[in-house]
Order: structure tokens, then C-alpha cells, then sequence
């Protein structure tokens, strides 16, 4: 669920490439309709949205279905709110701009764990 129409058909195309069946949604309110028709196996979730919070999908998501992998992808990064995201269910928090190889890599990462990042040393 993403507000910028750009960034998410951009997003889903690339996510649809590496195998993922995508729904897609601009809003809350799209997208606690979509996970209440069929709740996704994983899910990638603006912060920001313009009728509200991506927590509230992420909260809605966790009590929907538990297993969910979701993270929030966000440009308005701070740790009040990632800390809040993980209370909430998610499995992690990504700072925008990021590439859909790194948004896989988080969502297909065991849970607890988190990918390195791109150029951070092995």
C-alpha cells in the first residue's frame, strides 16, 4: 500500500518480476479492504498515507493473520516509530528510497534477522 502512483506500480512490476502475486492499494482504506477479501502472505506498507497511518494495516494485518511478513517502508524514518511498527507486527522498518532487491531480501529474511545492507561489509 502506497500513496506515490509512480513508486507503486513501479514496485509492483518489479515485485511481480521476482514471483509475487501483487494487490495493490493507495490508501488505508484500500487496503484494509483488500487483506479483509484475502489476507497476503507479505506485505509492503507506506507509513504515510494520505488518510492515515500504515500502523493501522499493520495492526489489522496482525490480528487478520499473524504469519503476515510485513514491513513499512517510509522517507519519514525515526525510531519512536519503527519501534512501534515492530510492536505492531511488523517485521521490519525500510527507509525510502530502496530497491525492490533489498525489500525481498527483508521480507524473505528469517524472522529475527535482518539482511545486510548493500554495501555494508560481509
Amino acid at each position: 500500500v502506497e500513496d506515490d502512483d509512480a513508486l507503486r506500480s513501479r514496485l509492483g512490476i518489479a515485485m511481480q518480476k521476482r514471483g509475487f502475486e501483487v494487490t495493490s492499494g493507495s490508501s488505508v482504506a484500500e487496503g484494509l479492504r483488500a487483506i479483509h477479501i484475502e489476507a497476503p502472505n507479505y506485505a509492503i506498507i507506506d507509513l504515510r498515507l494520505q488518510d492515515g497511518s500504515g500502523l493501522d494495516l499493520v495492526e489489522a494485518l496482525e490480528q487478520l493473520r499473524p504469519d503476515t511478513r510485513a514491513i513499512i517502508l517510509t522517507g519519514y524514518g525515526n525510531i519512536p516509530t519503527a519501534v512501534a511498527a515492530a510492536r505492531l507486527g511488523a517485521i521490519d522498518y525500510i527507509a525510502k528510497p530502496a530497491t525492490a532487491d533489498e525489500i525481498v531480501d527483508t521480507l524473505m529474511a528469517p524472522k529475527g534477522t535482518r539482511p545486510p545492507a548493500p554495501d555494508a561489509p560481509i
